[in-house]
């Protein structure tokens, strides 16, 4: 029997390619002089259209932006009811990265005493845990918050 959650998916993968940001977009956007400049050279792009809405003032504003944007992203396209099983799969172990990364940040923070920027995307930020980890003082701590 002929299954339509792939050609939907590739499908609409297909049309959100028109509003990606391209190398032109970046080329620009790297010859700007201001935030405001750069966000305005991918104006007509999703991202952008996004951008609109916010007030970003500095690079770490369009950094946090972007983290949320990138899962709001993520949680769209898990949410298909069309979605394949196996695609979905390969969504929650990419998604996994992003846990690994942040408890090397939380361990670089131990050894280094110097706090790193934890990604809010993943299993470990999904379930409330993000500055718990953040906060943990030494492996007990990791291991602790891990497996609660």
């Amino acid at each position: 029997m002929f299954d339509t959650k792939y050609p939907f998916i590739s499908a609409y993968l297909k049309g959100e390619e028109a509003k990606i940001i391209t190398s032109e977009h970046v080329n620009r956007m790297s010859m700007a002089s201001n935030i405001q400049d750069a966000l305005g050279a991918i104006r007509e792009t999703d991202i952008g259209s996004y951008f609109e809405e916010l007030d970003a003032k500095n690079f770490d504003d369009v950094d946090g932006y972007l983290w949320r944007y990138f899962a709001q992203r993520i949680n769209y396209i898990d949410s298909f009811k069309l979605l394949p099983e196996d695609i979905l799969k390969i969504s929650k172990a990419y998604l996994v990265k992003y846990d690994v990364l942040n408890i090397k940040a939380t361990l670089q923070n131990i050894s280094t005493g110097k706090k790193s920027h934890m990604i809010p995307i993943g299993i470990i930020h999904n379930n409330g845990l993000l500055n718990k980890l953040s906060a943990a003082q030494n492996l007990d701590n990791i291991t602790k918050i891990l497996t609660s």
